[in-house]
């Protein structure tokens, strides 16, 4: 697999619009709504919530594995803190041509340590 299957923008998008939706659902049976459905969504929206965050804590375990400490910082600001290139380039002193060669040596580490840890 790749980074993105850990860190996907809409599945965090997902997750968000879940949390909120079951907010919405925990509010109505606060209020006296209680009934079967309410709380068999909000079991569902738990297991969906769960899911992507497996997912992503698993992502996360890979970059802090690295074996490189500042490619792990680079992934760790990219797909977890969610911060652009030009902040990352400032944040770790390289120009933004060797940050780019840096993502892909950093990708290329994530790929063999994942598998490394997987198998």
């Amino acid at each position: 697999m790749c980074i993105n299957h850990y860190f996907n923008d809409n599945e965090l998008q997902l997750l968000k619009s879940l949390q909120l939706y079951k907010e919405n659902l925990l509010s109505d049976v606060n209020n006296g709504y209680s009934d079967y459905h309410a709380q068999t969504a909000i079991r569902v929206i738990n297991a969906d919530i769960k899911a992507i965050q497996a997912n992503r804590l698993t992502g996360m375990i890979i970059i802090y594995c690295l074996p490189d400490l500042m490619l792990s910082r680079l992934l760790t600001m990219r797909y977890i803190k969610g911060y652009d290139w030009i902040t990352i380039s400032d944040k770790l002193q390289y120009s933004d041509r060797n940050i780019y060669r840096l993502h892909d040596k950093a990708l290329q580490m994530f790929d063999n340590t994942e598998k490394m840890l997987t198998t």
